[in-house]
């Protein structure tokens, strides 16, 4: 895609494709926004009919543009590898020829979402802490309930916890049956690159571990040990100013509540595992150099 005259194409064909849209082929959608005037959701078909929840998005600026003239977005946990492979397929011949080779060749990606569930647990019952993390904010809801705790700022990488089956009831959508009658707390760490803008698809691999700087402790509040009068101030200040500024602030029993704290890190927490998968997350989306062209396995 180096020449204008090939982005022309490109970019005439998916004008066409919206064309048919809005003829009413069921096939797409029309998607605008992003800075991108021309756009299409490539949709699968469940049996029944087409359906445009899921699809390949294909988005294009002016042929001029050459830096980040196509946008590509698709949610790979939400394709079989048939379904997958029909849409890249449709994409190929009518769009872009080896449309997926170009994305790991020549693709960047200019933010990273990386989610983890925690299910039992409210968040109330646990401290976080996120090394490196300054600022802090925290939201509740009715009776005083802890809803949401962001780590880091929206502009950059941020961390956040917040309780699912809160927001899925706010979005009308319901609660997921394995968290019925449980808590559902998810913990969400946006990724977005520094100086260059963009992660290329090519480094994605070597991506480090976006859950190891976070630490989960899970106090047992009713016990003895924890009754201490200053427990609880020190586990807030150790949540939001780190564990060496929260030793400072408590003077001489800096030493023994930080010990009480230790003794609280969550055993079920383990960073490196939740993050072993990462290659076979990065096959399944089709955006390993070697990982073919069928995407989600």
């Amino acid at each position: 895609m180096q020449s204008e005259e090939k982005r022309n194409v490109v970019y005439e064909r998916l004008k066409e494709a919206r064309k048919a849209v809005n003829e009413g082929w069921p096939g797409g959608q029309v998607q605008y926004g992003m800075g991108y005037p021309v756009g299409v959701k490539f949709c699968g078909e469940d049996g029944q009919g087409w359906f445009v929840q899921d699809g390949i998005t294909v988005q294009a600026r002016h042929p001029r543009n050459a830096k980040g003239f196509l946008r590509f977005q698709w949610n790979p946990a939400r394709f079989t590898k048939d379904a997958f492979s029909a849409l890249s397929n449709t994409i190929d011949q009518h769009i872009l020829p080896g449309w997926l080779a170009s994305v790991r060749k020549e693709g960047a990606v200019t933010r990273i979402d990386t989610t983890t569930d925690i299910l039992g647990l409210p968040l109330d019952d646990i401290m976080v802490h996120v090394d490196k993390k300054q600022s802090f904010a925290i939201f509740s809801g009715p009776g005083g309930r802890t809803e949401t705790m962001y780590f880091g700022k929206g502009s950059s990488n941020q961390v956040q916890f917040y309780d699912r089956t809160v927001k899925k009831i706010a979005e009308g959508k319901g609660v997921n049956p394995i968290a019925k009658g449980k808590h559902w707390v998810r913990i969400e760490v946006r990724n977005k690159p520094g100086k260059s803008g963009t992660f290329p698809v090519a480094d994605l691999p070597s991506l480090g571990n976006p859950f190891g700087p976070i630490r989960i402790y899970n106090p047992n509040w009713d016990h003895p040990d924890l009754q201490h009068p200053m427990f609880r101030l020190f586990a807030s200040a150790w949540q939001v100013r780190g564990r060496k500024r929260a030793v400072e602030l408590a003077g001489t029993e800096g030493k023994h509540l930080r010990a009480l704290t230790e003794q609280c890190q969550a055993k079920w927490w383990n960073a490196d595992a939740k993050w072993k998968y990462w290659l076979q997350a990065l096959e399944k989306a089709g955006l390993l150099a070697n990982g073919g062209t069928n995407g989600p396995q």
